[in-house]
């Protein structure tokens, strides 16, 4: 029976509690730093023209980062009432950057029909969501690093091939079979 140095878990032991420590650091570095971050909307306006509605905004996010914008149709007097419209364009989705002037385009007979829309209480609510930045791939590529390496330095040294059999005497070399 093969038996491991209490040394080899010990290493093994403190290289992933260094690798867990790796990972924490970067996790509530990136918490702090949400929490000061604001996204939000100002001169936001909306006007019908036709079968379109156009809203105007300008969009609040920080410096290089980008926002899903949703909009939804809502109704005053009804506040359980709401459209999600899905034949929007412009200034809304995924990878909206933020800045004046944006604006969104919605031909709403295509989402309504004209009974939904009777009435003169509607307004359009919009959602902002900061997205995620693709830099936190690195700590995942930085972890499997770290975790790859702990492996093969945590290895015990040698192989089967090349220690002493149990009765004391080597195993015969490998040889690769000639063709």
């Amino acid at each position: 029976m093969k038996t491991v140095s209490c040394e080899f878990w010990w290493n093994g032991l403190l290289i992933f509690s260094c690798f867990c420590c790796f990972l924490s650091i970067p996790g509530a570095a990136f918490a702090q730093a949400r929490l000061g971050e604001e996204i939000g909307f100002i001169n936001e306006v909306w006007e019908v023209h036709g079968d379109t509605a156009l809203i105007h905004y300008d969009l609040l996010v920080p410096d290089g980062k980008t926002a899903y914008i949703e909009v939804v149709l809502r109704r005053r007097n009804d506040p359980q009432w709401s459209v999600i419209p899905t034949s929007l364009s412009g200034d809304c989705g995924s990878g909206v950057s933020g800045g004046p002037h944006k604006e969104i385009r919605w031909k709403f007979f295509w989402d309504c029909t004209p009974e939904m829309l009777a009435g003169d209480d509607f307004y359009f609510e919009l959602v902002p969501k900061l997205e995620e930045s693709r830099t936190d791939l690195w700590y995942y590529v930085a972890g499997g690093a770290a975790i790859l390496a702990a492996t093969v330095l945590g290895l015990p040294k040698g192989t089967a091939a090349t220690a002493p059999a149990a009765h004391g005497l080597p195993y015969p070399p490998v040889i690769r079979p000639t063709q």
